[in-house]
């Protein structure tokens, strides 16, 4: 929520360095992780979260500006629905 809060703040760089800063945010979420500390566990988790917040207005935004008008319902709908999945896969799990 906070990276999505936060993601003017970032956008401003470009799109797609914002886009290449939340997957590199994501995948370096994965270090503290590793510590299996309670401490690790969470700052791991704020950063995914906060990446993945960051990723999505982001992707979001580029989307908009670069597919086409008639296009743009069908892609939105896809990437909403992607994060749906995801979501629900990562529950299941």
């Amino acid at each position: 929520m906070l990276g999505s809060l936060l993601c003017d703040q970032f956008i401003v760089y470009g799109r797609i360095k914002t886009i290449y800063i939340a997957n590199l945010m994501i995948i370096a979420s994965v270090l503290p992780q590793m510590w299996l500390t309670v401490f690790g566990l969470c700052l791991g988790r704020f950063i995914l979260g906060f990446g993945g917040g960051l990723c999505i207005v982001s992707s979001s935004v580029y989307m908009a500006e670069t597919v086409p008008s008639w296009k743009l319902g069908t892609v939105g709908t896809a990437v909403n629905t992607g994060i749906i999945f995801a979501l629900l896969l990562t529950t299941a799990i």
